[in-house]
């Protein structure tokens, strides 16, 4: 599961950028939904993702 961390790191900020890059352009509303909707399912996936992999780790004692 680890080898998944930089993965889901990178979706998220992806994810990010490109909610940051429609909110803050004056886009086509077509592309601006779509950035919007891109945004939407890599930052739930990869918030999903790290919550559980976040969850699944022995606590270090």
């Amino acid at each position: 599961m680890v080898k998944n961390v930089p993965l889901l790191i990178s979706m998220l900020l992806i994810g990010l950028g490109s909610l940051m890059v429609s909110q803050n352009t004056q886009l086509p509303e077509a592309l601006d939904w779509v950035l919007i909707i891109i945004a939407l399912i890599l930052n739930m996936t990869s918030a999903i993702g790290l919550i559980l992999h976040l969850g699944t780790q022995k606590p270090n004692n």
